[in-house]
């Protein structure tokens, strides 16, 4: 209203501004050559704002179009048949009967989406025999609030070295 712009040029400036350093500017005193003072704070104030809130807005819809195609990409890789090579290769432990129970079968799945590897799940088995002290494949509300009473004293963590330790 200011400028006297009709909606298309106010449009064209209001997202320039943001976005590209604007390509659409206010007009400038023909007179002095200045911007006049008004302009030059509501301008400035404009930008102050809105070019963060214009990337952070950018940012968040990039977030969710980059969760859906990775939501979409881990369905997939769930869905798809497990072939022998993986079964063999990814599975931690597999009975005498070569069969594998639903633990295994979530570890195997956890793999093949690449949230874990086969070093983390060894060092979780680890430290679930560590914590397992009387070695009857459960663990007890005692045993398992033993992890947050213990550390590094009595070898809870023993055998890991400060690198594996770092991502826990």
């Amino acid at each position: 209203v200011y400028e006297e712009w009709d909606f298309v040029k106010s449009l064209y400036f209001a997202v320039t501004a943001l976005s590209t350093a604007g390509l659409q500017g206010p007009t400038i005193d023909p007179v002095s050559g200045d911007l006049p003072p008004f302009n030059a704070l509501l301008v400035g104030m404009y930008c102050l704002t809105g070019v963060p809130l214009f990337a952070y807005v950018l940012g968040l819809s990039a977030q969710l179009v980059a969760d859906r195609l990775v939501r979409e990409k881990e369905r997939e890789i769930i869905r798809r048949e497990i072939d022998q090579g993986e079964f063999m290769q990814n599975v931690c432990v597999v009975t005498p009967n070569g069969k594998i129970c639903k633990t295994e079968f979530l570890i195997l799945q956890l793999l093949r989406l690449e949230k874990t590897d086969m070093k983390t799940v060894r060092l979780i088995l680890d430290q679930f025999d560590v914590l397992d002290k009387d070695r009857d494949g459960s663990l007890s509300p005692e045993e398992a609030l033993a992890l947050s009473k213990r550390g590094t004293e009595d070898g809870l963590y023993s055998g890991w070295d400060a690198d594996e330790l770092s991502g826990l």
